[in-house]
């Protein structure tokens, strides 16, 4: 509050050059309780440019709130995005801090943040196990074997090779769709995609069998090609609420409220769903 007092009493030789990201932090949170973005214009950019680098580390989520309530929208979008890839939960659902066992609380957040990151990756994450159970499916019928020259036997044992070793590997690594039912998935969506991309599951592959004839059957590629675009069509964790929160605050420091950094996101619909 002492640098909220000096800046406008204009006491210059009490302001500071640089502050803590910390103290960002509780500056933003007394803007938003008394609308004083206008008071902060040529001080907080200058403020914060030091931390620029620290927006994804662990430990300095805090820079959520801050990039919210000064409508600092590429910022925010690359930390919630980060969340909603990198957090785990707990047995109990509750979002953890990135390498801790603590949960984020709704106070650590803006109104709304919390809940459309959990959203988000929970959206994620059942993306990805959709796209897991239909490759599963597709395994089971009789055009999974991309060689429809090759003599039935050996169509049969390319799909049962390919069957075999993606739900080994699935079950090795506690990620069978099958298995995943009615229980919470705890691991991050980066943790699953990590799972999901390694060339582990080549090698699963190879010691089902010998594949010659039969490369392009192979499931690791299908898998991955699957994945890829699943990553692709991945939402931001953002709803049109927060979007038109973000604006509004920068545009009460003096800045465009237009930058088109949101213009094209991937927005959160239909987000009630997951209340």
């Amino acid at each position: 509050m002492h640098i909220i007092l000096s800046i406008a009493h204009l006491t210059t030789a009490n302001i500071p050059q640089s502050i803590r990201l910390e103290t960002a932090f509780f500056l933003a949170r007394i803007a938003q309780r008394y609308d004083l973005n206008h008071l902060l214009i040529g001080y907080i950019d200058a403020w914060i440019r030091p931390h620029n680098n620290s927006i994804t580390k662990i430990g300095c989520e805090q820079w959520l709130y801050i990039a919210w309530q000064f409508g600092l929208d590429v910022y925010y979008t690359k930390l919630a995005n980060h969340l909603a890839l990198h957090c785990q939960v707990d047995e109990h659902n509750a979002l953890l801090k990135p390498g801790s066992e603590e949960a984020f609380t709704a106070d650590d957040f803006p109104p709304r943040a919390l809940f459309v990151i959990h959203a988000t990756r929970t959206k994620h994450i059942t993306a990805l196990l959709d796209t897991l159970t239909h490759l599963i499916t597709h395994l089971l019928g009789p055009s999974a074997c991309k060689i429809p020259t090759s003599p039935a036997p050996d169509r049969e044992i390319c799909t049962a090779r390919n069957n075999h070793g993606l739900q080994r590997y699935l079950v090795q690594h506690d990620l069978s769709p099958l298995h995943m039912h009615n229980r919470p998935v705890t691991r991050s969506v980066q943790e699953i995609l990590d799972v999901l991309q390694s060339t582990k599951l080549s090698d699963v592959l190879r010691r089902a069998g010998d594949d010659a004839g039969h490369e392009a059957c192979r499931v690791d590629d299908e898998l991955g090609t699957r994945v890829n675009k699943v990553v692709e069509e991945f939402v931001w964790a953002l709803d049109r609420g927060l979007v038109a929160q973000i604006k509004w605050n920068s545009a009460r420091r003096g800045m465009s409220s237009g930058r088109g950094n949101l213009v094209n996101a991937r927005l959160m619909e239909n987000e009630d769903c997951y209340a």
